[in-house]
């Protein structure tokens, strides 16, 4: 049974993206069955990859709600301390570049992941509008969040009177402040993001949550040498708290998650940390938008 919002029907899409299957080119949706049914998809979705070693990868089809293309995020990470934190944050750390398309600066390894996948995505999706022309919903979870917002804005170039929504789930911040400020103008984005989840914070920016980190005791200093770019997150914010209520953005809600995030790092509490990023069956993502299903 699908999902009974759209919200819910593509987060099951960006989940049932974790059941793609190297090697193979397919999607094993006998792995995650729920989120299949979950999703609303006509059929299944062709799977597409973007590089050889089918690292960077998607989903496009056809769902209840028009042509639908969902990004893989990366695999779960599994910090176990503040050195594996570093380490982790630093694979975020990535210098914003100038690049063809896109005003302003995108991060340089997002946009390397997304531009192989860029072509064979829209030829799928000119021969789909060809033969039934419908909307088009991009969505993602954590990487692949940022991955469908640099692709939306190359849609919107593309097939400028197309009808264009974004929705994506933990994702990282893909772009700086120039980008998000033409792409705020263009794009219908929303973006949910949930407790203390760490990537949304990601990469590394000049305020927020790096502030707070460089002034914690005994620990602050460890993250000082960590580079300070202009990242932005884009779309408009709907927060889900720990008690599974949904709320919009604020400077107060910004500042809050930035001391509760840096208040579990200094208890240590990395596993909480990277439950909190998932979408899996149980998640606080899925208990608010799916109700518990459907798991």
């Amino acid at each position: 049974m699908a999902a009974k919002t759209v919200e819910g029907r593509l987060l099951c899409s960006s989940a049932l993206t974790y059941a793609i299957r190297g090697q193979k080119g397919i999607l094993e949706e006998r792995d995650q069955v729920e989120f299949f049914r979950g999703s609303g998809w006509i059929a299944p979705p062709k799977v597409l990859f973007g590089d050889k070693d089918q690292v960077n990868a998607c989903l496009f089809g056809e769902s209840q709600d028009g042509w639908v293309v969902a990004f893989r995020g990366t695999l779960p990470w599994d910090p176990q301390n503040i050195p594996n934190l570093i380490d982790w944050l630093q694979a975020f750390d990535a210098q914003p570049i100038e690049a063809i398309h896109y005003p302003g600066q995108v991060h340089s390894g997002f946009y390397q992941a997304l531009e192989p996948l860029v072509e064979p995505v829209m030829e799928q999706l000119s021969d789909a509008i060809s033969r039934r022309r419908r909307s088009l919903l991009l969505t993602g979870h954590s990487k692949g969040g940022a991955l469908a917002s640099l692709f939306a804005w190359r849609v919107a170039q593309r097939f400028p009177d197309l009808e264009l929504q974004v929705v994506t789930y933990a994702s990282a911040k893909p772009a700086n402040a120039a980008f998000q400020d033409a792409y705020s103008r263009r794009i219908d984005h929303t973006r949910y993001e949930y407790g203390n989840d760490i990537v949304p914070h990601l990469p590394p920016s000049q305020d927020g949550l790096l502030r707070v980190l460089t002034s914690l005791p005994l620990i602050g200093e460890r993250f000082q040498d960590l580079s300070r770019y202009d990242y932005r997150p884009l779309g408009k914010l709907r927060y889900v708290t720990h008690s599974g209520r949904i709320i919009d953005d604020d400077q107060s809600l910004r500042a809050e998650r930035s001391l509760n995030l840096a208040s579990e790092i200094i208890r240590l509490r990395f596993a909480q940390i990277a439950a909190e990023h998932s979408i899996r069956c149980g998640s606080g993502f899925v208990e608010a938008l799916l109700g518990g299903l459907p798991c």
